[in-house]
């Protein structure tokens, strides 16, 4: 998975992505280096819907989150 994201003044370091599943359970939490483009293996996840989040540690109000589907 590789997704580019705007970053804000406060997201720009210390960010997390964490992904859940579709029962809430965490199944992964990774740190960010600072860059507009990111490429996260998800080859470990079993097929089904989950949601992630990328929450900056700096500022906690800020966050993106989505649905992610693997097939």
């Amino acid at each position: 998975m590789s997704f580019n994201m705007n970053k804000t003044d406060h997201m720009k370091q210390n960010e997390h992505l964490v992904i859940y599943n579709a029962t809430g359970t965490l199944v992964s939490r990774q740190k960010l280096i600072e860059s507009s483009t990111h490429c996260i293996n998800i080859s470990n996840l079993k097929s089904g819907t989950y949601f992630y989040q990328i929450r900056s540690a700096l500022k906690e109000s800020e966050s993106v989150s989505g649905k992610l589907v693997v097939q």
